[in-house]
Order: structure tokens, then C-alpha cells, then sequence
């Protein structure tokens, strides 16, 4: 009976992972790269389901951690191509005691962004309408984490903004589809469509999280449609997911971020 109880304890605890940065690298890898977008997916995921992901002791109760699992798997077959195949735009790291792959936590890790973090998230904005990435003498970012009045005792981190939640949510995406973009450019089949397809993945992950905005409340469905998606779209096929016989990208992004009476809210 202990020895039950330890495996199912060891197996809750390994139930979600995240993309573990590599300090041998520099801020700008392609890893290090990655594994700000996972963690920046990650804090919106709990977010918008109504969670503080700064606050550890919430994290650690296990309430988020299907949704976690589901990122977890997205990044990981992300991390898988750029680090096992030969098409990453990047050297394969030597087999070497500094590169060795890491073995994996048994805890659940922080969700908590460093300053490496904010600036990658920057480097992927770099030229987008309305985005200021001037730094506060406080660390925060100018424009961004701006409290709303003299009353506001802590600034809200950017992500963490009820009231920019589409905008936030439509930052983070954006970031892991440039990074699909430029870090994994030849990595496609013969077809030249897999990219697409993890743009189409990435698109849904987005819109599941606009629905869980829209039940938080920190939204409406009609925001969501009103707001400006296609520059998220795979290109492959044009006129939808299904082709031209199907419904088009807007239709496909919009079904899943409508919150329905009954199913399941946890993915």
C-alpha cells in the first residue's frame, strides 16, 4: 500500500513540466526562447481560469494542472524538434557534461517571469502597433504595467491585466508563432505544412484561452470576435482548416473561444 501511495505521488507530481531555460546559452537562444513563451502560456493559462500564477501555494494545489498538461505536451514536441532533429535553426549542443539533457523536476516549477523573460517577449513585439517596451526604474515595463491610478498599491504585471486580457493573450501567441516561424522555418514534412499545423494548435490553445477570459469575466464574446486574428492563421489552407469546403479560420477560432452550457471547461 506505500509503495501505491508513493508511485501515484510521484506520478501527480510530474503531471506538467516546462521548457527549462539553459544558462551555458545566451538570453537570445532558441531554447531560451522557448522557454519564456512556455512559461508566458503558461501564466496565461491559469490566469484566465482565475488564477494568480504568482502565487506558488495556488499553483501547487493542483487545480491548473490539466490545462498545464496540455501546454506541456505542445511545448515539448516543440522542444523535441529543436533539439533532436537537425532542422532547428541552431548547432546541435556536444554530448557534454554542461549540455547534458537535465532530468526532470518532481516538483511543479515557478511560473514566475525574470527580467531575460520580459526582454525576449520584447525582441518578438519589436515593431508591433501600440507596444512600448520602455523599462520603469522599478523593473516594470512603461505602458504596459502602468497601474491604473495613484490608489493602486502594487502594479500589475502586464500579463496579469484584466482589462488588457485580449491584448495580452494576442502578445503571448503571437510570440510562440514567431517563434515557429523563425526557430523551426525547416522543419516542415515533404508537404511543407507541419508549421502550419503547430500555428493551428498554437491558434486553438489561444482561443480555449479567450473562452476561459470570456467566463472569468474579464471579457466578452463579442470582443473576441471584434478583435483582429488573422495575422494568428496558418496560411495553409487559405480558406480554412478544413479547406475550401469547410468553415473559415474565423469560424473555427470563434467556436472554441464561445464558452458552451456544458463540457469540458478544463483543457
Amino acid at each position: 500500500m506505500r509503495v501505491l501511495s508513493s508511485l501515484l505521488i510521484a506520478v501527480q507530481a510530474e503531471t506538467w513540466r516546462m521548457v527549462e531555460k539553459d544558462p551555458t546559452y545566451d538570453r537570445k537562444h532558441a531554447i531560451n526562447k522557448l522557454a519564456t513563451a512556455n512559461t508566458l502560456a503558461n501564466r496565461l493559462a491559469v490566469f484566465a481560469k482565475g488564477g494568480n500564477p504568482n502565487n506558488a501555494d495556488e499553483v501547487e494545489t493542483g487545480l491548473y494542472d490539466k490545462v498545464l498538461m496540455h501546454n506541456t505536451k505542445y511545448f515539448e514536441k516543440l522542444e523535441r524538434t529543436l533539439m533532436d532533429g537537425d532542422c532547428g535553426l541552431m548547432y546541435k549542443p556536444k554530448k557534454n557534461k554542461d549540455n547534458l539533457r537535465r532530468r526532470r523536476s518532481t516538483t511543479r516549477p515557478s511560473l514566475a517571469l525574470d527580467h531575460d523573460d520580459i526582454l525576449n517577449l520584447c525582441d518578438d513585439m519589436e515593431g508591433e502597433e501600440g507596444d512600448e517596451c520602455a523599462f520603469n526604474e522599478d523593473g516594470s515595463l512603461a505602458g504596459v504595467d502602468a497601474g491604473t491610478g495613484l490608489d493602486v498599491r502594487r502594479r500589475k504585471a502586464f500579463d496579469l491585466d484584466p482589462e488588457k486580457f485580449i491584448k495580452n493573450a494576442r502578445k503571448v501567441h503571437t510570440s510562440i508563432k514567431k517563434f515557429t516561424q523563425v526557430f523551426l522555418a525547416n522543419c516542415d514534412n515533404e508537404e511543407g505544412t507541419r508549421n502550419n499545423k503547430r500555428l493551428k494548435r498554437n491558434m486553438i490553445m489561444l482561443s480555449r484561452r479567450m473562452r476561459d477570459g470570456v467566463r472569468a469575466g474579464y471579457c466578452t464574446v463579442e470582443e473576441v470576435a471584434d478583435t483582429k486574428w488573422k495575422r494568428l492563421y496558418p496560411k495553409i489552407p487559405k480558406s480554412g482548416p478544413d479547406g475550401k469546403d469547410g468553415i473559415s479560420w474565423s469560424e473555427f477560432f470563434m467556436r472554441r473561444a464561445t464558452p458552451k452550457t456544458r463540457g469540458n471547461q478544463d483543457e
